[in-house]
């Protein structure tokens, strides 16, 4: 492989952090804020927003007001993460892997009135991977791209770039339509320099108008937008996000009318919100999974049959009830289904079945050695506890954060991963080449040579129908080894007023408003 797997482990880093990580940046009020007006679209955020600059280390909150202020050159599809044109209208790979042409939008511009084009994307990828560019350090810029083979953008007319990699990187487009891949306005950067971050501006539906970092950020529509939307008058003229520090005032302020739509609701509280008509509850497969990680080295998970043995014992459904308020799905393997061109639907996820699992372990070399389990709460604890006790499994359940030595030790621990692409947790966690020694994630040390180089083959195959073959073949492995005591994938939700129509909750958890109507 060209690239080293602390590499590969600080863009995965990098890539969750964009989405499950708050970043403190300190933001000031810019621009003029009104009193919020009742006739704009209001979104109930749960924390302050960090920063509006999508290259410096935006938090989970954030992202709902940049992918309405911004566009990159590409973008998921509405309901999966295949991707499709954005402020590019088509391009092209080379056959070796190396150089992407992107066929840019003509006529298109900035909310300052500047010109979209091949510059603007040059300048937007040197600001982001040269070190010695003068706006480098306008935010952190910890992107995807600093570790994905990114080194160059060539301006080849003013509608056409080409950006070259090191080596070939097959979930590049997926990273360019990542919020991380979103498209700044250059003549605002050069501009504001550090205070970009306060004054944002991009190509999107909606345009920035003014901050108090307390209490709101407003989005007005973009009048000169290309697209049907907003910018054509079908959506709201104006978007208030406000934000709430504590999330019972935020669902308490949705009940009573004061905010139109609120995202990430509790799961305990979606049901409050069914039980009204004043209300829409959305909600879907999310990329969030929750397994536990079987050390195989040595001990009882060092047998095939034990790690099956477990994934029967656990009534995974009655877990998702109780710990994770039951959005969830139970899961089928190490890629969840909302990667729909990588996941194989045709594996069964591990029924519950203790009859099955008492029989395994039986069969296997057990003799009653005590099983440590590290899990995040109570919740976990006694699900774990009473099901694996059950078939016979001498077993101590331990939390997290008790004994961080211990956890360290353990021959089962929780893991739970975020990833906007299905090829991160496989690549980071499955391979022989990501043992911890090496820097990454396979925590368990599943040994298996055969994928490895499956994963290692996927990863630089540029044709997305043979990786998918290969991730279906990889996943069906898997399954059957049971490195992992496989568990669920979370879902997203949103509620919405009933008279809001046409937004749209990516399954990353990206609240698109392009479209939005407020009836």
């Amino acid at each position: 492989m060209s690239r080293t797997t602390s590499e590969y482990e600080t863009m995965l880093y990098v890539v969750l952090m964009l989405i499950a990580t708050a970043v403190p940046v300190f933001a000031t009020g810019a621009g003029e804020v009104e009193e919020p007006d009742r006739e704009a679209l209001i979104v109930g955020l749960l924390a302050e927003p960090t920063t509006l600059d999508p290259h410096a280390g935006p938090a989970p909150g954030d992202l709902h007001i940049l992918v309405n202020l911004y566009e990159g050159l590409v973008r998921f599809q509405d309901d999966s993460f295949s991707v499709e044109p954005a402020l590019a209208q088509s391009w092209e790979v080379s056959a070796d892997g190396l150089r992407y042409t992107f066929y840019l939008r003509k006529g298109v511009t900035f909310h300052d009135g500047t010109p979209f084009n091949a510059a603007a994307v040059q300048f937007n990828v040197e600001r982001m991977i040269n070190g010695n560019h003068r706006l480098f350090g306008t935010g952190p810029l910890a992107m995807p791209f600093s570790d994905s083979g990114l080194t160059d953008a060539r301006v080849l007319d003013e509608n056409t770039v080409q950006l070259s990699l090191s080596a070939p990187f097959a979930p590049f487009l997926p990273q360019l339509a990542s919020p991380a891949g979103l498209i700044v306005s250059p003549a605002a950067v050069r501009q504001s320099g550090r205070g970009f971050g306060q004054n944002p501006v991009g190509t999107g539906a909606y345009r920035f108008v003014g901050w108090d970092g307390k209490a709101q950020v407003t989005l007005t529509a973009f009048e000169d937008y290309r697209e049907t939307g907003a910018g054509a008058g079908a959506g709201p003229e104006n978007i208030t996000f406000r934000p709430f520090t504590d999330q019972e005032t935020r669902v308490t302020t949705m009940l009573s009318g004061e905010v139109d739509l609120i995202v990430d609701v509790p799961a305990d509280r979606i049901q409050v919100f069914r039980q009204r008509a004043a209300f829409r509850v959305y909600e879907q497969a999310g990329v969030h999974a929750e397994f536990l990680i079987l050390d195989m080295r040595n001990g009882p998970f060092s047998d095939h049959a034990m790690r099956q043995a477990v994934n029967y014992a656990l009534n995974k459904a009655e877990l998702i009830d109780g710990a994770l308020d039951g959005a969830a799905d139970v899961a089928n393997g190490p890629i969840s289904p909302v990667f729909d061109w990588a996941h194989n639907d045709d594996l069964e996820p591990y029924p519950y079945d203790p009859p099955r699992a008492r029989e395994l372990i039986a069969r296997s070399g057990y003799r009653g050695e005590e099983i440590v389990v590290a899990v995040p709460n109570g919740s976990w604890r006694r699900r774990l506890q009473e099901d694996l006790t059950a078939v016979g499994l001498n077993v101590s359940v331990i939390l997290e954060r008790d004994d961080a030595q211990l956890r360290r030790a353990s021959d089962m621990m929780h893991a739970s991963w975020q990833s906007i692409d299905p090829e991160l947790l496989p690549f980071l966690t499955l391979r022989t080449d990501a043992f911890p020694e090496a820097g990454g994630y396979n925590r368990g040390y599943y040994p298996n040579l055969e994928v490895n180089a499956l994963l290692n083959r996927a990863w630089e195959e540029s044709d997305q129908r043979e990786r998918a073959r290969v991730y279906r073949e990889v996943q069906a492995i898997v399954r059957e080894d049971a490195p992992w005591l496989f568990v669920a994938n979370r879902r997203t939700n949103m509620v919405a007023v009933e008279g809001l129509r046409d937004v749209r909750l990516h399954p990353a958890g990206l609240l698109d408003l392009r479209e939005a109507a407020l009836e």
